[in-house]
């Protein structure tokens, strides 16, 4: 699997403060519980290498 992301401005399109929340906004606006949501989360940052990011502050 393959996770690509390119930014023209970066700090204008991160809306999130952690990289939980973050990922949590795309869910939020599926209106998902927030047990699925918390599954979702868990799988995709795992998936990606990033499970131990998730508590992060982005800058």
């Amino acid at each position: 699997m393959h996770v690509g992301m390119v930014f023209q401005d970066p700090e204008a399109q991160l809306v999130a403060y952690t990289v939980e929340d973050e990922v949590a906004f795309g869910l939020e606006n599926l209106c998902l519980e927030r047990a699925e949501m918390e599954q979702r989360i868990t799988r995709a940052l795992r998936e990606v290498g990033l499970a131990d990011q998730r508590q992060k502050a982005e800058k």
